[in-house]
């Protein structure tokens, strides 16, 4: 008899649980129960959309969603002129080493046809006027183009972070701004950027007191990020497709620099010259990105006052 009376409320705690369980599974989001209000991504979520969700979530459950724009595919030249913002006030610029210099370290890589690059710094350095070192929000840095942040740095260190930025809609262009100081409701995996934008400050604290920016460009949008927000191969990403900044801006641009005594031609070492003057390394082999130069003649142009 009392194994009866017991049966009948277990038979209902399973039938409970049963029902728990399918609508966490299994209903759809506007058919859940108990669980209607909670925040979750599926594969159609799409972060440009609802950025705010996205980051949440990525902050709190290491969710690595889609940000949009997958698998399109672009015809980036060397000839295209997209930045049209200055990324830096010139008159914060001391002076600029040179695409290809010897200064700072390693990264080369593949070009974007496929060819070895000689061993050199394909980054570009920005040293600030004195009175701006030692600083972390002064060195004002602005939004190039129109874009969305597709990776973050996750780390915060003295010298500051990283962000990437793909230029909107996509034309297989990305900028990489590194040592940067920057707030976090601006800066953040799925964020749009508008040109001209303030969205970060150079971080001048350490090393040298400088601070840099990567250009690269590549045919297919998922090359780098297979679409999905923070997921950068530095590896396989970074070292590849790296090209000059300057001769990729508007000519209104460019007139802001040439009023300093900077023209595209004059910030870029070329490949035949690097090879004839090749940088020397201290420090770990070549293509770990830890080689250091120590070169005399680093190529640096600067900047008329």
């Amino acid at each position: 008899m009392h194994k009866k009376l017991l049966l009948v409320p277990g038979i209902i705690l399973l039938l409970v649980v049963l029902f728990v369980l399918q609508d966490i599974f299994l209903a759809p989001p506007d058919k859940k129960f108990f669980f209607h209000n909670s925040l979750s991504l599926s594969s159609s979520t799409n972060c440009l959309d609802n950025p705010g969700l996205c980051r949440w979530l990525q902050d709190n459950r290491g969710s690595t969603q889609p940000i949009g724009n997958e698998h399109l595919t672009a015809d980036p030249k060397e000839t295209d002129k997209f930045i049209t913002y200055s990324p830096l006030d010139p008159s914060q610029i001391q002076y600029i080493d040179k695409f290809r210099s010897c200064h700072g370290h390693d990264v080369f890589g593949i070009d974007y046809n496929g060819e070895s690059e000689p061993l050199s710094a394909m980054k570009m350095y920005f040293k600030p006027i004195d009175s701006l070192l030692y600083t972390n929000d002064k060195v004002n840095v602005y939004a190039p183009f129109n874009g969305t942040v597709v990776q973050v740095d996750p780390g915060d260190t003295i010298r500051g972070r990283h962000y990437v930025i793909r230029r909107e809609p996509f034309n297989g262009w990305y900028i990489t701004m590194f040592h940067q100081n920057f707030s976090d409701s601006v800066i953040y995996p799925g964020a749009k950027v508008t040109a001209g934008e303030l969205i970060s400050h150079a971080v001048t604290t350490q090393q040298g007191h400088d601070f840099d920016i990567a250009l690269q460009r590549f045919r297919v949008e998922d090359n780098q990020y297979n679409g999905i927000f923070n997921n950068y191969n530095f590896a396989v990403a970074f070292l590849q497709n790296l090209e000059p900044l300057f001769p990729h801006m508007t000519d209104n641009v460019l007139a802001q620099w040439e009023n300093y005594g900077v023209y595209p031609d004059s910030t870029v070492v070329s490949r035949d010259h690097r090879l004839a003057n090749p940088c020397y390394c201290e420090g770990e082999a070549p293509g770990t990105t830890m080689c250091m130069f120590n070169n005399a003649n680093p190529d640096k142009v600067l900047l008329q006052k």
